[in-house]
């Protein structure tokens, strides 16, 4: 019988300082961040004490908020297109 393998996804990752690690942080933001759905100041706000918490790895949670927007960016846009061609159609 084979022993199952351990993922290290479910192991805790921590600097030496005690902080978490540079790529929990960042997947953290990134998930709090995909439930931003609407204007919510609790979620803005508690979003910005992460990074504020966390401003060592702020490149990383800049680059995170970049790709967010892109992709919202690009989603609304295609939404809009569609909205356009069948109002056309």
């Amino acid at each position: 019988m084979v022993a199952p393998r351990l993922s290290l996804k479910f192991c805790e990752m921590e600097e030496p300082n005690g902080t978490m690690a540079s790529e929990e942080v960042v997947e953290d933001y990134k998930s709090s961040l995909a439930d931003l759905a609407v204007n919510s100041k609790p979620l803005i706000n508690m979003l910005t004490m992460l990074a504020d918490e966390n401003k060592e790895y702020a490149e990383a949670i800049v680059q995170a908020i970049e790709n967010h927007i892109s992709k919202v960016a690009t989603l609304f846009c295609s939404y809009a297109r569609d909205f356009h061609e069948r109002k056309i159609s």
